[in-house]
């Protein structure tokens, strides 16, 4: 066996199916809404994490397979706009929760 077969044969063969390319985005949805939950500025990296999880679900679904992370996109969405309608939510509370 020379070194050409067997360089070969380490390889996968042309038939396999391509490897899929993770969304970066929506890793960084994900990222951003888990960060956003311990952060000084919620609203803003809530708002962040809707608007790129939004924008790598819709990457995801229109790359035919190329792209994974679909999941992590919609985790990333859901979870930026918990954030965002919890701080929110405690705002108006602040505001014009009851005085007693």
């Amino acid at each position: 066996m020379d070194l050409a077969s067997a360089d070969m044969t380490s390889h996968s063969s042309p038939d396999a199916a391509p490897a899929q390319k993770r969304n970066l985005k929506a890793i960084a949805s994900i990222v951003c809404a888990v960060v956003a939950i311990v952060a000084p500025f919620p609203l803003f990296l809530g708002g962040i994490a809707i608007l790129l999880g939004r924008q790598g679900w819709k990457e995801i679904e229109e790359s035919s397979g190329a792209q994974s992370g679909l999941m992590l996109a919609k985790i990333g969405t859901v979870l930026g706009g918990m954030v965002v309608v919890f701080v929110i939510g405690g705002l108006v509370l602040a505001l014009f929760g009851s005085g007693g």
